[in-house]
């Protein structure tokens, strides 16, 4: 049961020797529940109250495969930019089963404080996808989505540009933003803040 927005974690591939440590801080200090989509084979910590596992395997979307089709993106750190990309859409195909309508999402390698509140302030905007942004790239480092049919929307842009041409997943974030600027909302960074 999710009522309120979970922090979800979404890591395909082999799951990151860090991993283990970043979900248990992020469970002890983003202040929201922990759901972790990865190969549950790889990971060895143990589950709480606060923490779900999740078969990241179960959620994978096939409409990505003619990207696994080229040789130089498989090559790069074991498929990075696909399994960046891919991400999103385990995430819809999983918040969509689950019937999770607002979520956060993080990048394992970030750590995350006190977002008790933050989703409620967020809200306040309207229905969105919410991520940072600086120049011409958008950043899933922390995500924020309140509606699952922009998420989908993503989606489907995201695949429809990535057959014509390959972008990795922050160019087309910000291609999202500038095509439907009424669906998202720019969180703020280091660089816009100071």
């Amino acid at each position: 049961n999710f009522k309120k927005a979970p922090l979800i974690f979404v890591y395909g591939g082999k799951f990151p020797k860090y991993g283990n440590e970043s979900v248990i801080f992020n469970s002890k200090h983003s202040k929201k529940n922990i759901i972790l989509l990865c190969n549950k084979n790889q990971t060895n910590f143990k589950i709480t109250n606060n923490i779900k596992l999740f078969d990241y395997d179960e959620f994978n979307d096939d409409r990505l495969f003619f990207l696994k089709k080229i040789k130089k993106l498989n090559k790069f750190r074991s498929s990075f930019w696909i399994l960046s990309i891919e991400r999103y859409f385990v995430l819809l195909k999983f918040v969509n089963k689950l019937k999770i309508n607002s979520f956060f999402h993080g990048e394992l390698d970030n750590v995350f404080f006190n977002l008790s509140n933050v989703d409620s302030k967020l809200n306040k905007f309207g229905r969105k996808f919410f991520f940072p942004i600086d120049n011409k790239w958008g950043f899933g480092s922390i995500v924020y989505i309140n509606s699952t049919k922009i998420l989908e929307q993503f989606c489907e842009y995201a695949l429809s540009q990535l057959e014509k041409k390959f972008y990795n997943d922050m160019e087309l974030l910000f291609m999202f933003s500038k095509k439907f600027p009424q669906h998202t909302k720019f969180l703020p960074t280091e660089k816009s803040v100071f």
